[in-house]
């Protein structure tokens, strides 16, 4: 079954940093997201995300891409496996690390 992952970025950082006290798994996770979101925010919108999932059902790599677009009203990220299913949204992602709008780059909607 798959996971659906509500994440708010800010929970994970330290004035503007990666938490440093962050485990390994947790660090992995927001590395994950992380790239969610700088693909989302700077990718082109009709090519995909070039993110792979990161869930092992059955202990073997799913071999789907992560597909994501900001919903214009809550301005989340929303993603989803097409694959496994596994999927999530990210909030309190605007202006962090990961966010490539600055770059002048047009958003994936």
């Amino acid at each position: 079954m798959a996971d659906t992952w509500i994440t708010d970025l800010a929970h994970f950082l330290d004035n503007g940093r990666i938490h440093p006290n962050l485990s390994g798994p947790a660090r992995s996770l927001v590395n994950h997201l992380g790239a969610i979101v700088a693909a989302v925010t700077g990718g082109d919108p009709e090519e995909p995300l070039g993110v792979p999932c990161r869930r092992r059902p059955g202990r073997r790599p799913c071999p789907g891409e992560i597909d994501g677009f900001i919903d214009p009203e809550s301005n989340k990220i929303h993603w989803l496996c097409p694959i496994c299913g596994d999927n999530g949204s990210i909030s309190n992602w605007e202006g962090m690390l990961w966010d490539c709008r600055a770059a002048g780059v047009e958003p994936l909607q």
